[in-house]
């Protein structure tokens, strides 16, 4: 392959990666990001394919990010398993989190002790309002569909 075959395959996995990290801009407004390739070799990135003015081929279309609904805060301590496996699990769907490590932080501490009812054990999770203590991915997903 040529330098600039090399060189537009590049522009292309970029724009397709920066249309992805956009696309929820551009769903929040009902279109989907899409990224077009003009007869001069032009990429143009949008809602829609340029009118009738060149547009050859698509050469991708991200995919809908949707926004995340979930109020979620979770409560851990550094050597808890459980608490990995949780954040580790939240991360892995996408979602956005507040964590507080009651280890090291006395104020995170009296408010979880008042939310669980005096409870001690990590990780404590409030998921749409879902109270959760330990981790099981069943009972995360029963909070996360809450809306």
């Amino acid at each position: 392959m040529s330098r600039k075959t090399n060189a537009t395959r590049g522009h292309i996995i970029f724009l397709v990666i920066l249309a992805v990290l956009l696309a929820g801009a551009g769903t929040a407004m009902g279109g989907n990001a899409m990224i077009w390739k003009d007869d001069k070799g032009g990429i143009h990135i949008g809602d829609k394919p340029p009118g009738n003015e060149g547009a050859s081929r698509s050469v991708g279309t991200a995919k809908h990010v949707p926004r995340q609904k979930a109020d979620i805060e979770i409560y851990v301590t550094d050597t808890c398993p459980h608490c990995i496996k949780a954040i580790n699990y939240l991360k892995s769907k996408g979602l956005r989190f507040k964590t507080y490590n009651v280890q090291h932080d006395r104020t995170a501490a009296q408010r979880m002790l008042k939310l669980s009812g005096g409870a001690r054990g990590v990780p404590f999770a409030i998921i749409n309002g879902t109270k959760l203590r330990g981790f099981s991915e069943k009972s995360y997903e029963a909070a996360l569909s809450k809306k």
